[in-house]
């Protein structure tokens, strides 16, 4: 009679879960390590501030997002004009 946890078929059973539970961990690990990068990426990068290429494109866009209000803009793009 075969017994659930005697001989090879015990030891296959044990790989298995480990695998699958591993697996199953693993996949956790990496979806909150990409979770926390992605709510700490959330201003500008620097990747977008090397393709804009002037001060003001780089205003212009911090203003689009809504990180400055109208009044801010106007100020500093008559600071950066003089």
């Amino acid at each position: 009679m075969f017994m659930h946890g005697s001989g090879w078929g015990g030891w296959l059973f044990l790989i298995l879960n480990i695998l699958f539970y591993g697996t199953i961990f693993v996949g956790i690990f990496v979806f909150i390590i990409w979770a926390i990068r992605q709510m700490g990426s959330r201003g500008t990068t620097q990747k977008e501030l090397k393709s804009e290429s002037t001060p003001e494109e780089v205003l212009k866009a911090r203003y689009a997002r809504g990180e400055i209000t109208r009044e801010e803009y106007l100020s500093i793009r008559d600071d950066l004009r003089e």
